[in-house]
């Protein structure tokens, strides 16, 4: 059994200036003052993490290459009855209920083994992490 010593992950954009090549089309921020487009309200800075893809603390769903468009490397907990909490960068919380696969028996229960891998994502749920990830930088 292998135990995890945490069970959050911090938003990519959040803590990080303007980078094209790191972020595309969206623009990090350091500062609550900092968003331009998007209200601190929908941004997230903190999410629970599902324990068996833990790796680096750093939660970004929106990067080419690192699974597409409908697939996620980091996933996103569900031990919430299928659902994850995340923390916005107003100070309020939500809990998001998720659809298709992540409300799978599978991805509700805790192997304690490595599953950081590419998971398939309902591209409604992915569409609800991505409104909430980065303010678009046009």
């Amino acid at each position: 059994m292998v135990y995890r010593a945490r069970s959050s992950a911090m938003n990519a954009f959040s803590g990080v200036k303007d980078d094209p090549s790191l972020l595309g089309p969206w623009v990090g921020w350091v500062k609550t003052s900092d968003p331009k487009r998007r209200a601190p309200s929908n941004l997230f800075v903190i999410l629970d993490e599902h324990p068996d893809s833990i790796n680096d603390g750093y939660f970004i769903a929106t990067l080419s290459g690192f699974g597409g468009l409908t697939q996620l490397c980091d996933v996103p907990a569900t031990y919430h009855n299928g659902a994850c909490g995340f923390a916005f960068l107003d100070g309020h919380s939500e809990i998001k209920s998720w659809r298709g696969n992540l409300r799978s028996k599978a991805w509700q229960s805790v192997a304690y083994k490595d599953r950081h891998t590419f998971v398939p994502i309902d591209a409604n749920d992915m569409q609800w992490i991505q409104d909430r990830q980065g303010d678009p930088a046009k």
